[in-house]
């Protein structure tokens, strides 16, 4: 890590197309933690930044938040799990004071709350990170381990607010089941032509199916990455399109099937094409297990490809130094960085959902932000 490692602030959605251009936070009052402070806290912690969990499309049709692990080690006052989870915004709008700390970030937490609840964590308020936390540490003196049990959370089926929150992204998931039905009811109950016949599917042609819709969703996902700016309608896309295109499918599956053969079995097979399209649309494009090493490996490489960059130089080299982004190592060394124009800028996705662009010049920063599903 570089000597600069107070985290950045997260930008607009507008960061995305240019992220040289920043947006400032404006903050009425700057509230991290002091020396002073920390001494009349009613909980202080120290610990370092956990794992991220990143919305998947389904989730963020209803709840975009991102949650973040704080792993506590060291005690001071109060009683602490030995880990928190924080929710923040992954998309904070101009001016946003959202701020995604690295993980295995030293951070110190000095607030006047209890046990678990959960610590403020913007740039205008929350906890100090990196240098600024490691020499409060040093001033705080010996500290405990945390021995509160950490906090049971309730699964979000048993949760009546955050079920109704889902109930978007259950729909999504339910209605190309219901296309699938309605096809096949229309396929047994409508006129067969003559000559139809009545003989069984060939076992090729389900299997052609079956394959043939997961690659048209994720073509049609890349397709669709590659034409459309990262705005709300790319979003929209992203989120309602493979229950879309999954529920079209359905329809016509079961409806074929239905029209070769009738009977149950036909429509669990249509059934079964609907989840795999589905997966196809809803899964993430990454390795479903990362290498423990893959972040902390490509934050390397992208800083120190930032720093060989041509700054004082001619256009020719600038371009040249972009056309030469190294490979990351998420997706176990398939993963590719990006590089916007010819700026010292490169980012990378950490082959979970979130994305990290790390920036060179006079004021070296990065900003993780939530890779679009």
């Amino acid at each position: 890590m570089p000597p600069l490692r107070a985290p950045a602030l997260v930008l607009a959605l507008a960061l995305l197309l240019e992220p040289g251009l920043a947006r400032a936070c404006s903050c009425m009052i700057l509230d991290h933690p002091t020396l002073e402070g920390c001494q009349g806290a009613r909980r202080v912690f120290a610990g370092r930044v956990g794992e991220y969990a990143w919305p998947t499309a389904l989730r963020a049709s209803a709840d975009r938040s991102v949650e973040i692990n704080l792993d506590v080690d060291a005690v001071w006052r109060g009683e602490v799990p030995t880990r928190l989870v924080v929710e923040t915004d992954p998309l904070g709008g101009p001016g946003s004071c959202t701020i995604y700390p690295s993980p295995g970030e030293r951070f110190v937490v000095c607030d006047g709350r209890e046990g678990a609840a959960e610590p403020a964590l913007g740039f205008c308020h929350g906890p100090a990170f990196g240098e600024e936390a490691e020499a409060l540490i040093a001033s705080l003196g010996p500290a405990v381990a945390p021995t509160a049990p950490m906090a049971a959370r309730v699964p979000w089926w048993r949760d009546r607010e955050r079920l109704a929150e889902s109930s978007l992204g259950l729909s999504l998931v339910g209605v190309p089941f219901i296309a699938a039905l309605l096809g096949a009811g229309a396929g047994a109950l409508l006129p067969r032509r003559q000559g139809a016949g009545g003989e069984r599917p060939s076992r090729r042609g389900i299997v052609a199916l079956l394959i043939a819709a997961p690659i048209l969703m994720i073509v049609a996902r890349l397709v669709l990455h590659r034409l459309l700016p990262p705005e709300n309608l790319l979003f929209t896309c992203v989120t309602l399109g493979p229950s879309a295109l999954a529920g079209l499918f359905g329809v016509i599956f079961a409806f074929r099937m239905q029209r070769r053969r009738r009977g149950p079995w036909s429509l669990v097979i249509a059934f079964v094409g609907v989840g795999v399209a589905l997966a196809a649309g809803y899964t993430r494009l990454h390795a479903p297990v990362q290498a423990a090493d893959a972040f902390a490996c490509s934050e390397a490489r992208a800083r120190e490809y930032v720093r060989a960059y041509p700054f004082g130089r001619g256009d020719a080299e600038r371009e040249a130094w972009a056309r030469g982004a190294p490979a990351s190592c998420a997706d176990w060394g398939l993963g590719r960085m990006e590089v916007p124009g010819s700026s010292p800028v490169v980012g990378f996705a950490d082959g979970s959902g979130g994305y990290l662009w790390v920036r060179g010049g006079e004021f070296p920063s990065q900003t993780y932000l939530w890779e679009l599903p």
